[in-house]
């Protein structure tokens, strides 16, 4: 009854700025994945509320749409919560790279209730949690990238967690995950919390390609 004749893509995104599409598109799409004019160019300083005081950080806060940040050489190493390997882990570290984030976010006029916290562990969900929810209150989202699908918030935070000497990402290494975190409705900016860089070497290469190649 129903046949590959009746298939159809629907290759028009209106969810997030063009250089973020570029990950799911090239990785899950083929690079059929088109950006509708409402959203391609869209950045956090067309929200009403933003405003910066300098030139630069109306740039980097406010104008650019993926923003890593690496602590490479920094030896912000992840630590496992629980016994064994098998536990949840999480990041102090890089949870304070991702408080002050926030921090500048709000300072820029960026609403709590317009920002989501995304990280794949459990253990760094109730670190930040128990780090950002006495100033930010339940406004600020903070949660799992499976908990947080169907979100829509203008800027998002991608806590990636792992970090260590074997450059081991455990599940992370699924494109998917990564792909399902990106994909949050209006988002307009991204902060890859990347510690290690070369821990997450092929992803953050891959990333910077696809960005510069939508300038």
């Amino acid at each position: 009854m129903y046949g590959p004749g009746i298939k159809c893509m629907l290759n028009v995104q209106y969810r997030m700025h063009a250089q973020i599409a570029a990950f799911p598109s090239k990785v899950m799409y083929r690079s059929k994945l088109i950006s509708h004019s409402s959203v391609a160019s869209h950045l956090l300083r067309d929200l009403p509320n933003t405003s910066v005081e300098s030139e630069e950080d109306e740039k980097e806060i406010l104008g650019t749409p993926i923003v890593f940040f690496d602590t490479a050489g920094c030896e912000y190493f992840e630590r496992i919560e629980g016994d064994g390997d098998e536990g949840s882990r999480c990041n102090e570290n890089e949870a304070s790279v991702v408080k002050g984030w926030v921090d500048q976010l709000v300072g820029a006029g960026v609403l709590p209730s317009q920002i989501a916290i995304i990280t794949p562990y459990q253990a760094q969900v109730s670190l930040l949690t128990t780090l950002l929810r006495p100033i930010y209150g339940l406004d600020l989202e903070i949660g799992t990238v499976d908990g947080m699908q169907g979100r829509e918030k203008d800027a998002v935070v991608i806590s990636l967690v792992r970090s260590n000497e074997k450059r081991e990402v455990g599940f992370l290494k699924d494109k998917r995950r990564l792909n399902v975190a990106m994909i949050v409705r209006n988002a307009i900016s991204v902060l890859l919390a990347i510690i290690y860089r070369s821990t997450w070497q092929p992803i953050s290469q891959k990333l910077d390609g696809l960005a510069r190649s939508q300038r």
